[in-house]
């Protein structure tokens, strides 16, 4: 854990973040089906554009992209039992993600302590989608 003078300079240095939220980001499947929001991997240019725009700002830009999360709302009646156990042993940890896990994501990417964190789609999936 860094010191009181350590956290202070990192505080002083850092100048913003920008995070971009992913409902679908492009890298994953919709019950069976492609992301209904573009062509796959739509989240990847649009991350990294923004995070080079903002080369010597001190900006970070990242975006977040749940995998399932239950009790959202999001899938709706979509999903069959079935499909819901297929999400399900997707996830490496074999759960559904919470809005929790995806809050504490966030909380950590607007913080100092990811200050030397950008460009990036960090997936709070369990394990079910790999990054690249």
């Amino acid at each position: 854990m860094a010191g009181k003078a350590s956290a202070h300079r990192v505080l002083k240095k850092a100048a913003g973040r920008s995070l971009l939220g992913t409902a679908c980001p492009g890298v994953c499947r919709f019950v069976d089906r492609p992301c209904a929001r573009g062509r796959p991997g739509s989240t990847w240019g649009p991350t990294h554009d923004r995070a080079q725009a903002r080369v010597g700002r001190r900006i970070t830009v990242n975006a977040v992209a749940p995998g399932y999360v239950e009790d959202t709302g999001f899938f709706g009646d979509a999903l069959s039992g079935t499909q819901r156990a297929a999400k399900l042993a997707e996830a490496m940890n074999g759960r559904a993600g919470t809005p929790d896990d995806v809050a504490n994501t966030i909380g950590w990417l607007a913080a100092p302590a990811s200050c030397h964190v950008t460009a990036q789609i960090v997936q709070v999936n369990g394990g079910a989608e790999r990054g690249r």
